[in-house]
């Protein structure tokens, strides 16, 4: 003991004792046990112990099997400290002038502040930092390991070598801007810091702590990832090399960590890098990987963190998500072999490679493609990113528009398309060979999309703009209660629409079934300014177009061209602009109505308790083939087609003919057809008839509704032969 008391009375005296080995003299620690155990204690404000003191000057050796030794008094060295088994341990600083430390054995700075000059060594094989603070200017030349496990621990001199194993478990390890090589690498805690780079040949094993500085750690042997705490910080890049793994339930990697001695950010964020021909492998099998990064103000928001790949980056665990909020910068291959891998934050891609069977989600930030790189897997596109594909975009998996923006700069396809918001643009074709959902967002530019396994449009806000086309192979169906689809819509993220309009098309042998069982159908354009009216847009049914959904109503303000058939079952269906119909309209159950001009010069059948309203003027070939179906001309005299097949049970509805007591009705012709005339007093209206008409067989009456009513009551029509 250095404050011991007096055996006689109990007391001390006030002031510590001084133990020295003089210049040239030898102190051997031989103990065998429980060790030597050089002391102090505190007997109060006058005598706490604090002048205690072991002086070397000489040669201190530790030779004995004890474990541990332990001197808790202030060691000052100017002598050879000489550990040649198990540990000495020094707990409460000392100044070291020429000082040195060597042995195979292990020695411990525990506590206090320890000051090497630049004269001192430390070259023994293990040295722990185990608490207080040390700081060798001199040269540090650990041969086995050095362990951080307390305390703050800086290599202000020449470090020629940490040893084999760099172990940090708490605490704090600086190396300056030295160069150092390692076989093994643990990190559980603490902080490494220092502008140098730290080469790891063999395995590293991450779970805890924080790298930070400006230096690199080149981790060629690869490295473990464990747990939630590891992080990089003040622009520390951490290059892993080899066969790395994130592994357990759930990891967490921070690219602007914080110190955690002091709970403070350095300026600055990290780097993480997969080198090129490197293997980075995401296990996690439960909450995932979280790469993330902090914003501590303005001068660290953690802008400048990024994930680099230059290798192989797989997520094969079993976790559904794993999420990177850093940059995310590849110019190697992402392989989502389960899950879904999402990278929130953009970065630039070269020559870059996503592919496998799981998802990669693009979920923020502006992330762009080379023309070299491609895309071969399930892709998501959410939150408010902008991605710009400039290489290839092919696969049969899964395409997934929830939110953002993404632009194909060269053609693509894909198995499946969902899009429920956001916006897909570009001037190439894309094409789905399989089912297409859309509930919502908008695609735009002058490219084409082919749904050619149909598309299912549900909900309210799905649409197209800017010159893009929709071309639906297949079948195709609106479904729900009420649908809408716009065809000069804006950009959900925006709200600003491109010039141009939208076009759907109904392909050649494909089907578009309206379902809607409420407020039905609803497809329509807008007018945003003279450069932007949506005067092109178009629906073209080149197919079947059908209403069978129990909606009273579905209406198309945009122009309707069809070179296929309209098939209404049920419910009317509302032509709200113009339609150029040249090949065949048909009320089947249900009613179609016509508020413009009806153009094309094709036909139009009218069935069974089924009606045909024409607003303006008409070219049609129009034939009734049921049972009490009607044609209302609300414009009659504008009407230049043939009506065929009107029989005693079906109505021709002359709107714009007021009825009245001067109402006339007269037919001439022969068996091929002839003239209707309707006059009073004011109008005159000839319609030309298909078939073989009694002179006398038409009266007319009030529609109620001011117009004429026109009826034929010879029975004895052969509608086949109209038809034909």
């Amino acid at each position: 003991g250095l404050n011991a008391s007096n055996p006689q009375t109990g007391l001390s005296e006030n002031g510590s004792g001084t133990l020295t080995v003089a210049n040239g003299a030898t102190f051997n620690d031989q103990t065998t046990d429980s060790g030597l155990y050089i002391y102090t204690n505190n007997f109060g404000t006058d005598d706490n112990g604090s002048t205690a003191a072991v002086n070397n000057q000489g040669t201190f050796i530790k030779s004995g099997s004890a474990a541990t030794s332990t001197i808790t008094a202030v060691f000052n060295n100017s002598g050879t400290v000489d550990v040649q088994s198990g540990i000495l341990d020094l707990s409460s600083g000392g100044t070291d002038v020429s000082a040195t430390y060597k042995g195979v054995g292990t020695v411990q700075f525990s506590g206090g502040t320890r000051t090497l000059d630049a004269a001192s060594s430390i070259t023994s094989a293990n040295v722990v930092f185990n608490g207080g603070t040390t700081t060798v200017n001199g040269t540090y030349a650990a041969s086995g390991s050095t362990t951080v496990s307390g305390g703050t621990a800086t290599l202000a001199g020449t470090t020629t070598s940490l040893g084999n194993t760099v172990n940090i478990l708490a605490g704090s390890l600086s190396f300056g801007n030295a160069s150092q090589t390692v076989v093994n690498l643990v990190q559980s805690g603490g902080l490494l810091g220092g502008g140098g780079t730290l080469t790891v040949s063999g395995a590293s094993t991450l779970s805890g702590g924080t790298q930070g500085g400006p230096g690199t750690t080149f981790a060629n042997g690869g490295a473990e990832f464990i747990s939630t705490g590891f992080g990089l910080d003040g622009g520390r890049t951490l290059r892993l090399g080899g066969t790395s793994a994130a592994t357990g339930s759930y990891v967490q990697l921070g690219l602007n960590a914080s110190n955690p001695q002091t709970g403070l950010s350095e300026n600055g964020s990290g780097t993480l890098t997969v080198a090129n021909g490197a293997t980075f492998n995401d296990q996690t099998t439960d909450s995932g990987l979280y790469i993330y990064t902090n914003n501590f103000g303005t001068d660290d928001d953690g802008s400048t963190a990024a994930v680099n790949n230059q290798g192989t980056f797989i997520k094969s665990g079993s976790a559904a998500t794993s999420t990177i909020t850093a940059v995310f910068n590849n110019s190697g291959t992402v392989d989502v072999q389960s899950g879904t891998l999402d990278l929130s934050s953009g970065g630039t891609d070269v020559g870059a490679t996503y592919k496998g069977v799981g998802t990669v989600q693009f979920s923020g930030g502006t992330r762009t493609l080379d023309a070299a790189s491609s895309i071969t897997g399930n892709v998501t596109f959410s939150s408010s990113g902008t991605t710009i594909i400039n290489g290839t975009y092919t696969g049969s998996g899964t395409t997934t528009m929830s939110g953002g923006t993404a632009t194909f700069a060269g053609a693509a396809t894909t198995g499946v398309l969902v899009q429920t918001a956001g916006s897909i643009s570009g001037a190439v074709p894309l094409t789905v060979s399989g089912a297409s959902t859309l509930s919502g967002g908008t695609q735009g530019g002058p490219g084409t999309t082919f749904a050619n396994g149909g598309a299912e449009f549900i909900s309210t806000g799905f649409g197209l703009d800017g010159g893009r086309t929709l071309r639906l192979g297949g079948t195709s169906a609106a479904t729900g209660s009420y649908v809408q689809l716009g065809l000069n819509a804006s950009n959900p993220q925006t709200g600003l629409s491109e010039n141009g309009s939208g076009t759907l098309t109904v392909a050649n042998g494909a089907t578009f079934n309206d379902q809607t069982t409420d407020s039905g159908l609803y497809i329509y354009t807008n007018n945003f300014g003279a450069d932007d009216d949506g005067s092109t847009a178009a629906v073209n049914n080149q197919g079947t177009f059908i209403k069978s959904g129990s909606a009273a109503t579905s209406t198309i303000t945009a122009v309707f061209n069809n070179s296929g058939t309209v098939d209404v079952q049920s419910g009317t269906l509302i032509f709200a602009g113009s339609l150029n119909n040249s090949a065949t309209l048909h009320a089947d159950g249900g009613n179609i109505k016509v508020n413009t001009e009806l153009t094309g010069g094709g036909s139009a059948i009218i069935g069974d308790n089924s009606q045909i309203e024409v607003g303006l003027g008409s070219n049609q070939r129009i034939a009734f083939a049921g049972v009490a179906g009607t044609l209302r001309l609300d414009t009659s005299s504008s009407f230049t087609g043939q009506i065929s097949g009107l029989n005693a049970d079906d109505f021709l509805d002359l709107a714009d003919v007021s009825f009245g007591g001067t109402t006339t009705v007269g037919y001439s012709g022969n068996s091929a057809g002839g003239i209707l005339t309707v006059s009073n007093e004011s109008q005159e209206v000839n319609v030309a008839l298909t078939g073989n008409y009694l002179t006398t067989a038409f009266a007319a009456s009030s529609d109620g509704l001011g117009g004429t009513l026109i009826v034929n009551s010879d029975n004895a029509l052969n509608r086949t032969a109209f038809l034909a």
